[in-house]
């Protein structure tokens, strides 16, 4: 699927038949959550996810769309939906005893995986098949478990339920060492008393009902005291779209990187595609 990197200001839209318009509608704000993520992780929205490199020192390599990490299995994860989807072309095959060592013991070594940037790149050639392996992963490895974390709030925005699949992208679903479950913890012990609800959606915290937007406001200051230094400019693009208001991912998103650029992506045939430069 195409996505289009537009000015903040200045673009020009396309026109689609009503058919095609309704189902872009229906599918936009899923469309431009993975688009968002793409663009975090990967600094654009289109093509295969070939973007790969060493992590942090211990990491090991982190790459794609998603920021998949060779030292929790979730590259590993990719390259066997990969291989399921039938258009797998065997440049992960030397590769795979290590990966698999790796992921199960949750280790960040690079030895012996010195060809795997190389073979990410190679594989993403084959741009949607390995593209919509890395989507697959997201949404079943990441996108549902965090929702499942945030169930009992009753999320409505679309907006939060892309910042809470972007911090279990980044910091893990786990309750500990600064994961989602733990800033949904910080995030709920942070609201003592029930308060209204002007962005329009009420969260529901124990006996307490609390508004959305504050609580995504709440949720960005714990994940970054919970995880100091972690991810900053992703924090920086979702506060961006929080004070923009910007909740229902309806045909597009605009907000400000890390950079200061000014980013708008929107759905496909919503505008042609231009950038900021």
């Amino acid at each position: 699927m195409k996505f289009s990197i537009i000015a903040a200001a200045g673009f020009a839209c396309a026109a689609m038949s009503p058919g095609a318009a309704a189902t872009a509608a229906a599918d936009c704000p899923e469309t431009l959550n993975i688009a968002l993520i793409s663009y975090l992780n990967a600094h654009k929205v289109g093509g295969g996810g070939g973007v790969c490199s060493v992590g942090a020192p211990g990491t090991g390599y982190v790459a794609g769309i998603g920021a998949f990490t060779t030292q929790y299995g979730s590259a590993l994860d990719v390259i066997k939906a990969y291989k399921a989807g039938g258009s797998y072309r065997g440049v992960f095959d030397q590769l795979l005893p290590t990966l698999e060592t790796y992921a199960a013991q949750s280790s960040g070594s690079t030895a012996g995986l010195d060809s795997f940037c190389a073979a990410w790149e190679a594989a993403s050639a084959n741009g949607q098949a390995f593209r919509a392996a890395q989507v697959s992963v997201i949404r079943s490895k990441f996108e549902e478990p965090a929702l499942q974390l945030a169930a009992s709030l009753g999320v409505r925005f679309e907006l939060t339920k892309s910042l809470l699949l972007d911090t279990a992208l980044v910091n893990g679903l786990a309750g500990t060492n600064g994961g989602l479950a733990e800033i949904i913890a910080a995030t709920n012990n942070a609201f003592t008393a029930s308060q209204a609800a002007p962005s329009g959606s009420a969260l529901t915290i124990g006996n307490l009902t609390v508004d959305e937007a504050q609580w995504i406001q709440s949720f960005l200051d714990a994940r970054t005291a919970v995880a100091p230094g972690r991810a900053l400019d992703h924090i920086a693009a979702y506060r961006s779209l929080l004070a923009g208001s910007q909740f229902a991912f309806a045909d597009r998103i605009s907000f400000t990187d890390a950079t200061g650029r000014g980013v708008t992506i929107a759905c496909p045939g919503k505008c042609t595609a231009h950038r900021r430069r």
